[in-house]
């Protein structure tokens, strides 16, 4: 049982952060391994803005 909702939110933040890291643009490791990225944005969920998903692949084009 969490104290806290910040406990809460902390031990969730460390269970799942490499699936919720989205904003991590350096993929040279991934790719070197052979790794593909396909990048799907879908526009029914209006929590997640559209050009968030333009500006990460114009900064991971940049870094790579």
């Amino acid at each position: 049982m969490y104290v806290s909702i910040r406990g809460w939110m902390l031990d969730g933040m460390q269970k799942y952060a490499g699936t919720l890291n989205t904003v991590w643009v350096d993929l040279q490791e991934f790719t070197e391994a052979g790794g593909k990225v396909i990048h799907y944005h879908g526009e029914a969920d209006n929590s997640i803005p559209t050009l968030s998903s333009v500006i990460y692949q114009e900064q991971v084009r940049r870094v790579m």
